[in-house]
Formats: C-alpha cells, sequence, structure tokens
C-alpha cells in the first residue's frame, strides 16, 4: 500500500507549511492520495481557524494547485 493522507493544514489556518511546499512533500513520499484541509472558518479569532481575510486566497491556491 502506498502511503496517503486527508488530514493536514497548512499555513491557511495553523499549519507551518505553504500548501504547495505540503502537495510536494506528498509526491516526493509517494502518496496516491492526498488531502489539504483547513479548519473552518471563524470570526471568533480562534488560534487555529481559518480567518475570513484568508478564505478566498485559500481557495485560489487550492485552485491552482
Amino acid at each position: 500500500m502506498r502511503p496517503f493522507n486527508y488530514h493536514c493544514h497548512a499555513e491557511f489556518s495553523d499549519g507551518k507549511s505553504t500548501a504547495e511546499e505540503m502537495v510536494r512533500a506528498a509526491i516526493d513520499a509517494g502518496c496516491d492520495s492526498f488531502g489539504l484541509s483547513e479548519h473552518y472558518v471563524s470570526v471568533k479569532g480562534s488560534s487555529y481557524s481559518l480567518k475570513p481575510e484568508n478564505e478566498a486566497p485559500y481557495i485560489a491556491e487550492m485552485n491552482r494547485l
């Protein structure tokens, strides 16, 4: 079985890496499939949630990748 991961967070919420870095790492690891998601959009300012102002850039980056 080849590796896979469906639960990763990039810098858009509480991750440390860019989405592109994570996709490249998944490819380098030989993943057959990879899922990148962020925590829900929150206007309350939680430290781990996707901020409203990052929602459109997140969607644009997912489309680009």
